[in-house]
């Protein structure tokens, strides 16, 4: 059995969100149903704070790539990305890299933590992402990584440094 962990930001009207972008009212119940309908997922969990930790145990029956489309469809988060952290704990040798970038904005952020999860190398990403803290600042991305499959100059370029 294999594991992947989410952090995905979304607005819950119980939940005062900063920077909501959809009107979705998350429902454990319903959430862990719908998912544990599909062909390949075993078991999830949620815990729920100002953002969403999820950690699904999968099967070779579902692929990641469908997990996060099922996650994306499910939040409806296709057009401003959502996910804040991942991992996909990988049982393997990883190498370790954290990489300061400036950013923007938030959605900015998000943006390249997809970016990294689209990368087969990469076997987690999370930040030092402070809600608080106003945007043109220095955001710190932790990553793990499979350097036989990825390099540090193909993260670089999912976090849109040349």
């Amino acid at each position: 059995m294999k594991e992947v962990t989410f952090k995905i930001d979304y607005i819950n009207d119980s939940v005062d969100n900063y920077n909501g972008f959809n009107d979705f009212v998350y429902d454990f119940n319903d959430f862990s149903n719908y998912f544990l309908s599909l062909k390949g997922i075993q078991d999830i969990k949620c815990k729920e704070d100002n953002y969403l930790d999820i950690k699904i145990q999968y099967t070779d029956d579902i692929s990641l790539e469908r997990i996060k489309l099922e996650l994306e469809s499910y939040f409806n988060i296709f057009s401003i990305p959502g996910m804040l952290a991942f991992d996909k704990k990988i049982k393997k040798d990883l190498k370790k890299v954290e990489i300061v970038r400036n950013m923007c904005c938030v959605n900015c952020l998000k943006e390249f933590i997809e970016n990294l999860f689209d990368n087969n190398g990469v076997a987690s990403a999370y930040t030092n992402y402070d809600p608080l803290v106003e945007f043109w600042c220095d955001i710190t991305f932790y990553i793990t990584y499979d350097d036989t499959i990825t390099s540090i100059e193909e993260i670089k370029k999912d976090l849109n440094i040349m």
